[in-house]
């Protein structure tokens, strides 16, 4: 059965015929549940024992685009390749995988119905108290142990080659580094931030820092990255949490990954101008996010230094206060990112958090917010010494968006 005649009318046979995934003759109805720009996802149950799966599916081309923007199918591969080894490091935070069929571009995993992915969580105000330990954890051991201070130099440059990842990573560094801040006609705005969004084009103190960025997305290899680690990635309940969606993943900077996580995090907080509409209500709930985004580069920090002072292979990097350099280096490269993952969230690829907001007025307020806390804390990274000064920051801003 070739790739591209697997469809959700003929699923079922093949799923019946992969041995040990259901009973023999189940009943299964399958449900197409992907709503992505990208893949195909089905979700899978037998109508007797309940017993459930999903299946994800790479078509070689963009899926909204159509079949004339080719997409390689290799992103399959490299996504359930990379799940199985988070998987060993974090088993607690990677769905598990029941199935890979790369001829057909295709894999079997855990069903994660029980959960809500994290974006809708955080729009209905649901509080996630584990979600640090667990998100900081996960970012500290994926990022650590596929490094240069865990892996022999020779391993970690065959993982390199094993996890080029051209064609998806050409999509981020277009869209996360180029269109928000070059006029290609393809950018608008919500009426009202339209001034603020557009300003961008000509903010040169503010190209500069990006275009520092973008190198170091480009160049910087230290660590194989989930390469989308948003909060639309990531699947919760209020004692668990699981990342999906690493068809992104290659050897990337390891800030990008904490950055994204603190910025879609900053995304929420400026949509719940809209989101909680009594003043109190948005005050609590914007406090436990900032506690949140604090929480979560602790945590990192924390585990990952116990990582290097434990297992660190590189004996150069032993060396008095490197440790130290490193980290901090790797704070303001997160903090840079999480900028330019809200800045691109503003005018094109949109998110929930804004498109869900029915009053135009209170949209556009958020996205101003958001704007403005997106450059803000790009522009001053390099003055934070800690993640509570970049609070303060957001905290501080927020009164001044009118």
């Amino acid at each position: 059965m070739p790739f591209d005649t697997i469809h959700e009318g003929n699923l079922k046979d093949y799923l019946l015929s992969i041995p040990n995934l259901f009973p023999a003759g189940a009943d299964l109805v399958i449900k197409e549940i992907g709503d992505g720009n990208i893949n195909f996802v089905y979700h899978v149950q037998d109508q007797d024992s309940k017993q459930s799966a999903v299946v994800k599916q790479a078509k070689p081309y963009l899926r909204s685009s159509g079949k004339d923007r080719k997409l390689t199918t290799d992103r399959i591969r490299i996504e359930s390749e990379v799940m199985a080894l988070e998987g060993d490091f974090c088993p607690e935070q990677v769905p598990k995988i029941y199935h890979q069929d790369l001829d057909r571009s295709l894999f079997v995993m855990e069903d994660l119905s029980d959960h809500q992915i994290m974006r809708k969580g955080l729009i209905e105000r649901n509080r996630y108290p584990y979600f640090p330990e667990h998100i900081g954890f996960f970012m500290a051991h994926t990022l650590y142990k596929t490094s240069d201070f865990a892996l022999d130099a020779k391993l970690k440059k065959e993982m390199q080659a094993r996890f080029m990842n051209p064609e998806m990573c050409e999509i981020t560094e277009k869209l996360v580094f180029t269109v928000p801040y070059y006029d290609d006609g393809t950018t608008s705005y919500t009426p009202g931030a339209e001034e603020q969004g557009r300003a961008l084009f000509d903010d040169e103190p503010l190209k500069y820092e990006v275009a520092a960025l973008k190198e170091s997305f480009l160049t910087k290899a230290q660590a194989l990255i989930h390469g989308d680690l948003h909060t639309g990635s990531l699947f919760v309940t209020a004692d668990s949490t699981k990342a999906i969606d690493q068809e992104f993943s290659f050897y990337g900077p390891m800030g990008f990954d904490v950055g994204a996580v603190i910025g879609n995090l900053v995304l929420n907080y400026a949509a719940q101008e809209y989101h909680s509409r009594n003043e109190q209500e948005r005050n609590e709930y914007r406090t436990y996010l900032l506690e949140t985004i604090r929480d979560v580069w602790l945590v990192f920090a924390r585990e990952f230094t116990r990582l290097w002072e434990e297992d660190n292979q590189e004996i150069t990097a032993r060396a008095e206060g490197y440790k130290e350099n490193y980290l901090d280096r790797l704070f303001k490269d997160s903090l840079g990112f999480a900028g330019c993952k809200m800045i691109r969230r503003i005018g094109r690829a949109q998110v929930e958090d804004f498109t869900s907001i029915a009053d135009d007025n209170i949209r556009a307020k958020a996205e101003r917010l958001a704007l403005r806390l997106g450059k803000d804390i790009i522009l001053q990274r390099h003055q934070f010494q800690s993640i509570e000064e970049a609070v303060e920051l957001i905290e501080e801003t927020t009164p001044r968006v009118s």
